[in-house]
């Protein structure tokens, strides 16, 4: 049990820590984000206690965020992610529920401009060619590839697919993004980029995890998708995309465009 003395910060330090004793790694990442940005809002002051924790508070954190020049979804995202961390001290009996979040923003505003390739553009992307820049180039472009052609998968996703992941025709993983098992028919062009990066002596499809600590996978994990992301960027400028071209970017093309089309159609 916590303390019932303890303030804001220090219930939210010890969240941060149950979360990465659960192996919640990337979770606990984000709230550390969030939590360092409420304490450079709170100065000297470093703590508040949970009786101080009200609407005036986040008011003033909201209009510290604005003054940043965040965008609406960003300011709201912290204070969302402060939020989450106040409902489970009134959970636990730590807070008195008083609604401290009623008069500030915490919805999400759904971007209007585009944010998946047409079929014309993942064609160009399959073409490209790339023989003169270094292996980690062409590599992030397979592994977008391969993402968009298996029905939009995570990059999360993505890095950790074993061998025993494909049997029966079928790519057959337990998605940790959607949390629910997927099963796609495993067609020529996924077998061909994966046999590219083919690595004996481990049970991985592609050569990002080597590590068996969950927390060092973490690491492997988030450093792969940030090489793949920054060598995406340069594919996205060679291109002359109009967004920024990431493996998000991956998941919106087959929500957007291709859903009904056949991966034999895509690369045509």
């Amino acid at each position: 049990m916590v303390p019932a003395e303890q303030g804001f910060v220090a219930y939210a330090s010890g969240f941060i820590e149950r979360m990465r004793a659960k192996d919640q790694y990337d979770a606990a990442r984000k709230q550390e984000v969030l939590l360092r940005s409420f304490l450079r809002f709170l100065g000297d002051a470093r703590e508040v206690a949970f009786r101080d924790f009200d609407s005036g508070l986040m008011k003033a954190y909201q209009h510290w965020l604005q003054d940043r020049n965040l965008s609406y979804n960003s300011v709201s995202a912290y204070i969302r992610g402060l939020k989450k961390v106040y409902e489970q001290a009134v959970a636990q009996g730590i807070a008195v529920q008083a609604d401290p979040f009623a008069e500030v923003h915490l919805s999400y505003r759904a971007k209007k401009n585009r944010t998946g390739l047409n079929l014309d553009e993942l064609r160009r992307l399959h073409r490209l060619d790339l023989s003169a820049f270094r292996r980690s180039v062409p590599l992030a472009r397979d592994m977008f590839l391969f993402a968009v052609y298996a029905r939009g998968m995570a990059g999360g996703d993505l890095l950790y697919l074993e061998k025993k992941n494909i049997r029966d025709g079928a790519l057959v993983y337990s998605g940790q993004t959607a949390g629910r098992p997927v099963c796609i028919p495993w067609e020529p062009v996924l077998r061909e980029i994966a046999d590219r990066y083919r690595t004996p002596g481990t049970p991985y499809l592609f050569p990002f995890i080597t590590e068996t600590d969950p927390e060092k996978k973490w690491k492997q994990h988030v450093l792969a998708l940030q090489r793949i992301n920054r060598n995406l960027h340069k594919i996205g400028r060679l291109m002359d995309l109009p967004f920024t071209l990431n493996m998000t970017v991956a998941r919106h093309s087959w929500e957007s465009m291709v859903k009904s089309v056949s991966v034999s159609d895509l690369i045509s």
